[in-house]
């Protein structure tokens, strides 16, 4: 009989590690508490266009991630974007970002998300709310406040820390104790109707409303716009999301309008369309230890993600390779 396995979040890291452990045969259930899949690998789709509003691009720096991102490339399912010369960084991180390789995944961010979890059984809009072991029979999970039927040998759960931590702090009060600070950001989707020729599709500023600017319609096979239209996308930086907040929305989506067109020397005229998404938990601050990989043994509970490793899409495939690991030595 196959090993039964509960994954909590379809973000790349939940994603990535039902992948890895799809080809052990084991039986593998995702829940996700949202409709779509990716996490902070997030595509909008609206009638008006379809932009990434959840991770712009993935910087790679370690070589066995590298190697994982290139293969992606080989198999035409990610792109190496943009090209160095398409770049331009103006903040303190240049530095850590000079010697990173970026890319992107094809059609949209959260494709292979969707490619990694065809072979498992995953429900959307599920969200997990409370979760209890029993022993002999193992893992139960509660649904909006409706106890599931099943049981699951191994919990793996690959929410964001601070949700982690709320769900499941009962059961290991010491591992699930810990603190960890998260920065929040408006990211904010605008579509021109006039085209412009900037010669960086990739743009960090310092000092300014915004952290970042992305070209996101020039990214490789994405919808072709008509009329020489265009769709960036801005990210405000994380003092200023974080005084916003989730309320916020029209002030965060005025300003990353009006900064936009200041940068660019644009009438705000030129804007067609403009939508935005509150991260609330972003990224986990640089600073900060990663908190690692949490395993009991006893209870065949992990609890890993890109907070586990650092704050980056390398990290989460840190993570899911440690997590895919510890699952295989289980089974």
């Amino acid at each position: 009989m196959s090993l039964s396995v509960a994954i909590i979040g379809a973000g790349l890291t939940g994603s990535l590690v039902a992948h890895q452990l799809s080809h052990a045969k084991l039986s593998i259930t995702v829940f996700e508490k949202s409709r779509g899949l990716g996490g902070r690998a997030s595509t909008k789709r609206l009638p008006w266009g379809q932009f990434d509003l959840g991770v712009p691009l993935i910087p790679a720096t370690d070589t066995t991630f590298i190697d994982f991102m290139q293969q992606m490339a080989s198999q035409r399912q990610a792109h190496q974007w943009p090209g160095p010369e398409q770049q331009t960084f103006r903040s303190s991180l240049s530095n850590d970002n000079n010697a990173a390789q970026f890319f992107v995944f094809d059609q949209k961010m959260n494709s292979m998300c969707h490619h990694w979890l065809q072979a498992s059984d995953v429900q959307t809009s599920s969200m997990v709310t409370e979760v209890r072991y029993q022993q002999g029979r193992g893992w139960q999970l509660c649904l909006e406040q409706q106890w599931q039927q099943a049981f699951y040998d191994v919990l793996i759960c690959t929410a964001p820390w601070p949700q982690t931590k709320t769900l499941l702090r009962h059961i290991d009060e010491e591992a699930f104790s810990l603190e960890q600070i998260w920065a929040s950001c408006w990211s904010i989707g605008i579509k021109l109707q006039s085209s412009i020729k900037p010669k960086m599709k990739v743009i960090h500023l310092a000092n300014n409303a915004l952290q970042t600017l992305v070209f996101d319609s020039e990214k490789p096979n994405r919808p072709v716009l008509q009329n020489n239209e265009q769709i960036w996308v801005a990210q405000l930086n994380h003092s200023l999301s974080a005084t916003l907040g989730k309320e916020g929305k029209v002030q965060a989506i005025n300003l990353a309008c009006a900064s936009l067109c200041q940068y660019f020397n644009l009438s705000t005229d030129v804007i067609q369309h403009a939508e935005g998404h509150f991260w609330r938990y972003a990224r986990s601050e640089k600073e900060q230890k990663p908190l690692g990989i949490i395993y009991n043994q006893q209870k065949n509970l992990i609890a890993g993600g890109d907070w586990s490793c650092g704050a980056s899409v390398q990290s989460a495939f840190k993570a899911a390779q440690a997590i895919s690991q510890k699952v295989l030595q289980i089974s």
